[in-house]
């Protein structure tokens, strides 16, 4: 296969995106526990700007990505997701710390109800840090987290083929742009084998759409195997009598990742998504309530928020009344700052270790 240098691989915005767009699958892929015990008719807050209040020095770099999510869980408590995702291919020494540093202040504002959560993307598989203990003068330190490794992945192929989790894709993706940073002709394959497997998993056609752009924006081709991808794809759609991929369409997934995945470009994305969801809650509505169901469209028009959408949407089988559905988008919030203070933890010496 022909070496070709191709420019950094970049992983920390594609991953960022698919966080954003797809939290709860997130958690239901990588960790199962967090995500049973959370109230998913409740809407999921993203606090970016919070965060970087709170942890001032955090930077979203290439190295990795953090996000703080508020959720509320099956008994009724509201709980804080520091998730801490490190994409770079080196181990980082310093990540321990880090991640100690980020939950100590996330608990001075927000008490016990944090927890920490790392996905590790890196490509040593022994690497593996997710216990600090540190003891001095009789005091003892220990700070323990639950980590998902990528690598591991890797003999689990079989798995994350026949998966419909998005993450399976995004899973996959990352491996193989590691595996062929090198390899284009590979990397085209693998790209192309991928692409095929979203049109396979039965998911809407906006979801595709997202999917699509994530494997374009991460698995960076040259100008002529990226056209001869495309060629391939919109073949396959015709072999499969598929609807096919708009030139604006193409045009759009190509230009964002191109550009980074424009803001225009990632609000668009959330504008589709908000559609089908209005789509899908009128056709679930009058199903459950009929002519009445319909009263409640007026409301949910005005709503933007994605994630607040489909809280509705979850909570309609459960809901007997137009009423119960109401009162997701009208819950007025607890202010944050009617919460008591927790008091703070000490931070770690120079000389930390684990």
């Amino acid at each position: 296969m022909p070496m070709t240098t191709l420019p950094p691989d970049t992983y920390d915005a594609p991953w960022k995106q698919a966080l954003e767009l797809y939290i709860e699958a997130f958690l239901a892929f990588f960790f199962p526990a967090v995500h049973a015990a959370v109230d998913w008719t409740h809407p999921v807050e993203f606090l970016d700007q919070e965060l970087q209040k709170i942890v001032r020095y955090a930077e979203q770099g290439v190295a990795h990505v953090d996000k703080l999510v508020k959720v509320r869980l099956k008994d009724g408590t509201s709980y804080w997701l520091f998730i801490h995702i490190e994409v770079q291919s080196q181990y980082d020494a310093t990540f321990l710390k880090r991640m100690w540093v980020y939950y100590y202040r996330l608990y001075d504002r927000y008490g016990e109800a944090v927890v920490s959560l790392a996905v590790l993307g890196d490509e040593h598989p022994g690497w593996r840090p997710n216990d600090l203990r540190w003891e001095r003068l009789g005091l003892q330190v220990q700070f323990t987290f639950p980590i998902v490794k990528l690598q591991d992945y890797r003999q689990q192929w079989a798995l994350l083929e026949t998966s419909h989790n998005p993450f399976a894709t995004v899973v996959m993706a990352h491996l193989k742009t590691q595996e062929t940073r090198h390899q284009v002709e590979d990397r085209k394959r693998w790209k192309l084998a991928l692409a095929r497997r979203l049109y396979q998993r039965q998911y809407t056609r906006q979801e595709v759409l997202n999917l699509l752009h994530f494997l374009d924006w991460m698995m960076y081709l040259p100008e002529d195997l990226d056209r001869a991808f495309w060629d391939e794809v919109k073949t396959f759609e015709e072999e499969q009598e598929m609807q096919h991929i708009t030139f604006l369409e193409r045009e759009a997934l190509t230009r964002g990742s191109a550009e980074g995945f424009t803001r225009g470009s990632a609000e668009g994305f959330v504008r589709g998504q908000r559609q089908e969801l209005l789509d899908n809650l009128a056709l679930m509505l009058d199903l459950k309530f009929g002519e009445a169901g319909a009263t409640l469209l007026p409301d949910l028009q005005q709503i933007t928020d994605v994630a607040l959408l489909r809280a509705v949407r979850n909570a309609i089988k459960s809901a007997t009344t137009l009423d119960d559905l109401r009162a997701i988008y009208c819950a007025p919030t607890q202010s944050e700052e009617q919460k008591k203070p927790e008091p703070d933890l000490p931070a770690l010496p120079p000389d930390t270790h684990n």
